[in-house]
């Protein structure tokens, strides 16, 4: 019902970092679907607001940027990911990069990561 495979699942039990470390969060909003449960309830965080969509991400980057100075490459350097396409094609946040990342490129915006997690 996942659309992954029965080894996919094994990893995904068995690996502590699995989800964050390999799916995006379209993934896991999909796995929670097929689940019946929120993404908080899966990573264990309450219920955050307001929720924070990707669109908003990809202002927070640019505002982030202009604010201090630095260029998308600089702020790619210091998240970790490279984000400028997903600045032009927004959902790609959602697609293109794993738990860990939305993670590494929150914490650079100082935004809770939680919040993207609950977004639709």
């Amino acid at each position: 019902m996942m659309g992954i495979s029965g080894s996919h699942i094994w990893d995904i039990e068995t690996h502590e970092d699995e989800i964050g470390s390999n799916y995006s969060v379209a993934d896991v909003q999909r796995f929670c679907g097929v689940l019946g449960i929120q993404p908080r309830y899966l990573f264990g965080f309450e219920m955050v607001s307001p929720p924070l969509s990707s669109n908003e991400i990809a202002v927070l980057v640019r505002q982030h940027c202009r604010l201090r100075g630095i260029t998308i490459a600089q702020f790619e350097e210091a998240a970790g990911w490279s984000v400028a396409k997903s600045l032009d094609d927004p959902a790609r946040f959602r697609h293109d990069y794993s738990i860990d990342g939305i993670m590494n490129i929150c914490r650079e915006l100082e935004v809770d990561w939680h919040r993207f997690m609950e977004s639709q």
